[in-house]
């Protein structure tokens, strides 16, 4: 696995599931038995390199990586599965193998409802608020505030329900746990991806407007890009991108 000469991180809006502690889970709670998850500001004015930013003032050594145009999936073309319970539908923008037996996949729901969420047994959940509701998950028990564009992991076996203020949408990373691990994070939408040979990775555009420099490839929101291993996307915009990470584990 190649090395960037220079890496500068920096915390941000995270979350990583399958095997790290970092970014926000369901178990952390608040004295009242409920669990906020802080605003940490958004990333706007920030580079982001490695699905990582960095100071624009700090060089990044990106020696030996190739631009390249990503696969651009439309959020409008993908499969709509309604849910059992009639809460919502999940368009589904990606999966591996498709079908109920994906080993990861990439999705946005539609939530019309409050109510029980369906149980993934084996499978590690990351969803991000992007609809401009409150939202409220219940996992085992304990309720949790989700904040908006912030990431928040949790084990798809839990009994899950949701509570939201009004209809809203949400980005959906499911891996199979043991399998592969999912590295979620928000950054701004302007700036410089690298897709890590061996990886999955993958662009989705939360808000805002933005441009893939090196084919002009027009992103509209919640589309998502397939980056090509070992190459680098320059994206030209605003708002905010979930860059998402699968890898497998060994």
């Amino acid at each position: 696995m190649r090395t960037l000469g220079r890496r500068f991180r920096r915390a941000e809006n995270t979350c990583a599931a399958a095997g790290t502690t970092a970014g926000t889970t369901a178990g952390t709670t608040t004295p009242n038995g409920r669990s906020r998850i802080p605003d940490n500001g958004s990333a706007a004015g920030m580079a982001f390199v490695d699905g990582l930013r960095s100071d624009g003032a700090m060089a990044v050594d990106l020696a030996g990586e190739e631009q390249a145009a990503p696969k651009v999936l439309r959020f409008g073309a993908g499969p709509v599965q309604p849910w059992r319970n009639g809460g919502g539908q999940t368009r589904e923008l990606a999966a591996e193998p498709a079908g109920a037996g994906f080993a990861w996949r990439l999705s946005i729901a539609d939530i019309d409802a409050s109510g029980p969420f369906s149980a993934f047994p084996g499978v590690d959940r990351v969803i991000i608020p992007c609809g401009g509701q409150e939202m409220s998950l219940t996992v085992d028990g304990v309720e949790h505030d989700l904040v908006p564009f912030e990431p928040f992991r949790f084990p798809g076996q839990a009994a899950t329900s949701c509570r939201i203020a009004g209809p809203t949408r949400d980005l959906n990373v499911m891996v199979r746990h043991g399998a592969f691990a999912a590295e979620v994070r928000v950054v701004s939408a302007a700036g410089e991806v690298v897709a890590r040979a061996g990886d999955v990775t993958m662009a989705v555009l939360l808000s805002g407007s933005a441009t893939v420099a090196v084919a002009s490839l027009v992103v509209q929101p919640l589309d998502a890009l397939w980056l090509i291993p070992g190459t680098v996307c320059r994206i030209e915009g605003d708002g905010r991108l979930a860059v998402v990470r699968i890898t497998p584990e060994e």
